[in-house]
């Protein structure tokens, strides 16, 4: 049995984050995205990433450990970034280690964002997914329904997402 920690992020964690971030994408994305673009993703550039919206207010980061070991985060804010979803919350990103996949860390990593949520009164969430993305029967068993597609640009290529809404915080 192992031993999780779901806590705020301190600064000095963020080059935790961008690790997890790249192993994540390169792993999770292959034969999805285009691999020329998972091969140029760069530490520095996801650091920085992080580093640009650590400080906000409205943003919140948490990591999830076992033994001391980073396995996994979440990042959630306040205000969606997307175009008919101003009322909903966003988490922008959720990442786990693949090695940890399926062991209840996303779970409760949702878990935790949703108490901040509830306690803050924010009763909408939303997320976006690649259409193709393996893991995304994940959202459904937290209990989130896909509302909508849109195309985006990664890497100058064209991909569909998939925006994902939760409208009762409980899981």
């Amino acid at each position: 049995m192992y031993s999780l920690e779901i806590r705020k992020v301190l600064v000095g964690d963020l080059p935790k984050l961008a690790h997890i971030h790249l192993e994540t994408w390169k792993s999770c994305y292959k034969g999805i995205i285009v691999q020329e673009t998972l091969d140029n993703l760069q530490f520095q550039n996801s650091l920085r990433n992080m580093e640009r919206t650590y400080n906000d207010s409205e943003v919140f980061f948490y990591l999830a450990s076992i033994h001391d070991i980073s396995v996994g985060f979440i990042i959630f804010s306040l205000k969606s970034r997307h175009e008919n979803y101003e009322e909903y919350a966003e988490i922008p990103a959720i990442y786990i280690l693949p090695e940890y996949h399926n062991a209840g860390i996303g779970k409760n990593l949702i878990k935790t964002a949703f108490q901040v949520y509830r306690e803050l009164n924010v009763t909408k969430v939303m997320l976006c997914a690649l259409k193709h993305n393996r893991d995304k029967d994940f959202y459904q068993k937290c209990g989130a329904v896909v509302t909508k597609e849109e195309e985006i640009m990664i890497g100058g290529n064209p991909y569909l997402i998939e925006i994902w809404v939760w409208e009762n915080l409980s899981i």
